[in-house]
């Protein structure tokens, strides 16, 4: 009887450190929310498919230059839902002609219920050789808002040599701690360059904010530190903090 007892307790106690082990290194599934996959021929950046796979519709797709450690791929993010706020993560992979894979990077965002924000993913190793991108959802989390309203933009303009700035009204319930504003140059439609500064937003207050563009683009390469293009438009992104 005591041998018996023993072993059950034995494999009880295998049972549960592999249910901890699975908990610890599984990645997120997909949730049932993302389902909307567009063919790769769809969508491209520098004339790169891009496979998508978002419950957020993402857009006005950029990369920056190749050929070096880093490389940033961008996409406008919008949440359409009401009521309730987004918390979606993704894996973002550069992939060689042979389906290799070059790099992969997680990304993340927190969005307010109408929201367009902007999704980042930083690739750090050279991927000169990328044939096509994936951007497929491995997590997708509703809750209530940690805090409602939006954020303003008052005026936002572009000097000749890259420098953009802008000045902001916080319309927010709350104060929005370790936000990342993007503030994204756009030409004939297309971004052409973005940049990023890493602020607290007080709730109500009114703020400058400032940074320097990095090329950024999808068809046209454009000197960012040149002379502003006569049509351009500033628009700004706020990506806040994950609110766990």
């Amino acid at each position: 009887m005591a041998c018996a007892v023993l072993l059950i307790s034995t494999i009880a106690l295998g049972l549960t450190a592999l249910s901890l082990w699975n908990g610890t290194q599984a990645a997120p599934t997909p949730a049932p929310t993302a389902t909307e996959t567009t063919p790769s021929n769809d969508r491209t950046v520098q004339g790169l498919p891009i496979d998508v796979t978002s419950s957020l519709a993402l857009d006005d797709f950029a990369l920056t230059e190749l050929g070096s450690s880093y490389a940033f791929l961008y996409a406008t993010a919008t949440y359409n839902g009401t009521g309730d706020a987004a918390t979606v993560f993704y894996d973002v992979t550069a992939y060689a002609e042979d389906g290799t894979i070059l790099d992969r990077t997680p990304a993340s965002l927190y969005m307010l219920p109408g929201q367009t924000s902007m999704l980042e993913a930083i690739f750090s190793q050279d991927i000169s050789d990328v044939a096509r991108f994936a951007i497929e959802q491995t997590y997708d989390e509703r809750d209530a808002p940690v805090l409602t309203g939006e954020l303003v933009v008052d005026a936002a303009d572009v000097s000749d040599g890259g420098r953009v700035d802008a000045s902001l009204t916080s319309a927010l319930s709350a104060t929005a701690e370790y936000t990342d504003l993007y503030l994204v140059a756009y030409t004939e439609g297309e971004i052409y360059g973005v940049c990023t500064d890493f602020v607290d937003i007080a709730a109500g207050a009114s703020f400058e904010s400032y940074c320097y563009l990095e090329a950024a683009w999808n068809e046209t390469l454009i000197d960012v530190e040149g002379d502003v293009p006569d049509d351009v438009e500033v628009k700004v992104y706020a990506s806040y903090d994950l609110p766990w």
